[in-house]
């Protein structure tokens, strides 16, 4: 709904699939928490469990998973709280994608922005020929990392991915709110490891 830099490969992929994901969202809730950053459309109220992540420096952070069901089909959001790391955030992004690469096949993988925030995507097959699409970004001293996936042969779950949004305490957008700086150095980082991955 609110990314860039999506290219014509990746949106003839699934353009024969939108019209199957779209019929199955129509039922599905609009979920927003302030207090953390986020909204995002699930199939039913997600349950939210407390949780920890491993920083790239091997400390324990607290972090919760959001997530809901639909038959086979699973959509989760991980968000990491890194208010205590602030010399790790910049980095943080690349050990998620990395652990992202390393969780299956990776079809697709581009750089773009949800509200103006810049951060990965993935399209991802695992083992068993689960389909996932995966959005990494970074907001509000907080990692968010959601994974939608589905099982062989459904359609991909776009309407999960593309629904999500950043909000911040007050419910407004997070475009223009000051983070040009940080962002732009995430950005940055995020494409030289791409480049010397390359090389």
């Amino acid at each position: 709904m609110r990314f860039a830099g999506w290219i014509v490969g990746y949106a003839l992929l699934f353009a024969g699939m939108l019209t199957t994901g779209n019929a199955s969202a129509q039922n599905w809730i609009e979920y927003e928490n302030r207090d953390v950053g986020f909204n995002i459309n699930f199939p039913a109220e997600p349950d939210i469990e407390d949780t920890e992540y491993v920083s790239p420096t091997g400390e324990i952070l607290p972090a919760q998973l959001f997530s809901a069901t639909e038959g086979e089909s699973e959509y989760r959001v991980t968000v990491v709280d890194f208010s205590s790391r602030p010399g790790e955030q910049h980095i943080a992004i690349l050990q998620a994608a990395d652990a992202m690469r390393a969780s299956g096949e990776v079809v697709y993988e581009v750089v773009s922005d949800l509200d103006e925030i810049f951060g990965p995507q993935f399209y991802v097959v695992r083992d068993g020929g689960r389909e996932v699409l995966a959005t990494i970004v970074f907001f509000r001293e907080r990692l968010f990392i959601t994974e939608g996936s589905v099982p062989p042969g459904s359609a991909p779950p776009s309407q999960f991915q593309q629904s999500m949004g950043l909000v911040n305490a007050d419910g407004s957008r997070p475009n223009g709110s000051g983070q040009n700086e940080d962002r732009l150095a995430r950005q940055r980082a995020f494409e030289e490891q791409q480049r010397l991955r390359e090389q």
